[in-house]
């Protein structure tokens, strides 16, 4: 019988018993860091490839930073929220989160332009919103791009249009075409949206795949436009709680249709992630699935050792 142990030095070791002898010996410590190495590259899979990412860490202040490009962008509007009662259950936790209201015109413009043309991407973040009531309640997110053509902008929304869609749901849009999700997410929790674009040539806006809290959604309402979109010199670069919308729009004119409610670890990824990846940033795992995985790792490192033994 061989049971593992783990030494003073850090060391994972094993004491192999039979009815004729003890023998106890160290494992080499590098299936100890394997391990531990393993155990942070699952957890911390959807972190690469990241191009710009806000988690409004700061708590307080008149800007925030966009943790990629180092670049501070200004608040306009903006109520920063520190109550650990009113947080997100963002894995790996937070300490801050952004309250966003339309009557105070608040959002948030940024120096990172988006990915253009028909490239892959992924908007990923946790809202938190209020009833939809209005149907012109049509509350940016994320966006960006522009207007002067179909297929040029990239905008993530709340959906504000009725049936056969459902208000209250994750939009995705690109001038003349969009596609709304099925969950309502006005029921004042919080919930993490993601909107992934798989991109490529011939892509179009129907091949959008919306998750909530880790689930991909159903689909509906979407209509066909393929996707090349506008990114650079005057066009609005990434805003985060509003849209600009009206005519041919630059970076410089006002934003519209302002998002009401919270906002928090917002990710900006150049490929679209897949459902495994989504699910990192959306739940916080179980301590008992933790341990089982630390587990059955150590039990790969043991296996490996009697292995090396025999």
């Amino acid at each position: 019988m061989t049971r593992l142990f783990l030494g003073r030095d850090g060391a994972i070791g094993a004491v192999e018993k039979n009815a004729s002898y003890t023998r106890r010996r160290p494992v080499k410590r590098v299936c100890f860091v394997l391990s531990v190495a393993m155990v942070m590259a699952f957890a911390s899979s959807a972190s690469a490839d990241l191009v710009a990412y806000w988690d409004f860490e700061e708590g307080a202040g008149t800007t925030t930073k966009d943790q990629i490009n180092n670049t501070d962008e200004p608040l306009t509007g903006t109520t920063w929220v520190t109550n650990p009662a009113d947080l997100p259950p963002v894995p790996g936790g937070t300490t801050a989160a952004m309250l966003f209201e339309s009557a105070n015109s608040a959002y948030i413009d940024t120096a990172f332009d988006g990915i253009g043309g028909s490239a892959a991407r992924t908007i990923a973040l946790w809202v938190k919103l209020t009833d939809i009531t209005d149907s012109s309640a049509s509350q940016g997110l994320v966006s960006y791009g522009g207007r002067e053509s179909n297929g040029r902008k990239w905008h993530v929304r709340i959906n504000s249009d009725g049936p056969p869609r459902i208000r209250g749901t994750i939009r995705t849009e690109a001038q003349g075409g969009n596609q709304s999700g099925t969950t309502n997410l006005a029921d004042g929790q919080w919930h993490h949206v993601a909107s992934v674009f798989p991109g490529g040539a011939g892509s179009d806006n129907v091949d959008v795949l919306h998750y909530v809290d880790g689930v991909l959604e159903g689909e509906l309402g979407a209509t066909d436009e393929p996707i090349n979109t506008s990114i650079g010199g005057t066009l609005p670069a990434v805003t985060l709680g509003a849209r600009r919308q009206a005519g041919n729009i630059t970076r410089t004119d006002l934003p519209i249709e302002f998002f009401n409610g919270m906002m928090d670890d917002v990710r900006f990824y150049d490929h679209a992630l897949s459902e495994a990846e989504i699910q990192s940033l959306a739940v916080v795992p179980e301590p008992g699935s933790i341990a089982l995985v630390i587990t059955a790792l150590f039990g790969l490192a043991g296996l490996a050792w009697r292995r090396r033994v025999r």
